[in-house]
């Protein structure tokens, strides 16, 4: 009985270990809000900048910053925790979900956090532009009830965040098909061999220049099973990756950086 309970501790341990959090970017020096901030209401920019494909992986990261205090007509009011609730983000395509740093969605103030949307967007998705709306309540001392924040914010909010957010949902053939998403200093990347496999299988990527790279697996479920660091020189460049500790079944590769990203498929046999 001893031996089975320290089985299931270590198990659960184990998952544990594996989960990643987002990690919030270090770069955010305002005292407030959400990061990126929303594009101008009306813009042809679109924030998130990654785009999500339809039977791909996604996963990308803001940055959340919450206050201490706030001013406002009545003087300053202190704020001691604020929070995302399960429902507090709408819009997302089916298929992509919210987690936080930390765990809970509670954040303190003056520390940096995030908020990371990872997943698959299915075929139940049409593509098209999706408005995105990130809803974080703020709790005070001052006040029986919480401050509601909306980014961006509705007519009438305490609080005016301008502008939209929102996620840009491709077919697969798009993304697939397309070169306008490989990071600027990436001239191929190609297809993995073998494929289908069971063991090693090498993908190559054609760089103009020297550069830094992360590569990184997903399975179906947008589950990062492998991250790897890669410092790659101009020319061709072979990645090996070894499958042998996967499931059978569909996987997801990506090559990415600060410059964008490539996601292939590859069939584990």
């Amino acid at each position: 009985m001893k031996q089975r309970l320290l089985l299931i501790c270590f198990a659960l341990l184990s998952g544990v270990a594996v989960t990643a959090q987002c990690v919030p970017s270090d770069t955010v020096t305002a005292d407030f809000g959400v990061f990126p901030q929303p594009a101008p209401e009306g813009s042809d920019t679109i924030v998130p900048a990654t785009p999500a494909c339809i039977d791909n992986p996604y996963d990308f990261t803001f940055t959340v910053i919450v206050p201490s205090s706030f001013d406002t007509d009545f003087g300053s009011i202190a704020i001691d925790s604020a929070r995302i609730e399960p429902d507090g983000v709408t819009g997302l395509p089916s298929g992509l979900s919210f987690a936080c740093n930390p765990g809970s969605c509670t954040y303190l103030p003056d520390q940096l956090s995030c908020i990371q949307f990872t997943g698959t967007p299915d075929a139940t998705n049409s593509p098209g532009l999706y408005p995105l709306q990130i809803k974080i309540f703020m709790y005070s001392p001052s006040f029986p009830d919480p401050i509601e924040v909306n980014f961006p914010s509705n007519d009438g909010d305490l609080f005016e965040i301008e502008g939209q957010y929102t996620i840009e949902l491709r077919t697969d053939a798009d993304c697939t098909v397309s070169t306008q998403d490989l990071p600027a200093n990436v001239a191929a990347f190609s297809q993995n061999t073998p494929n289908p496999f069971s063991g090693i299988t090498t993908i190559t990527a054609t760089l103009h220049s020297a550069d830094q790279y992360s590569f990184e697996v997903y399975d179906v479920a947008g589950k990062r099973v492998h991250q790897q660091a890669l410092s790659l020189h101009a020319g061709t460049n072979e990645i090996r990756f070894d499958g042998a500790m996967l499931q059978p079944g569909v996987y997801f590769y990506t090559l990415s950086n600060a410059q964008g990203r490539v996601t292939r498929r590859m069939l584990v046999e």
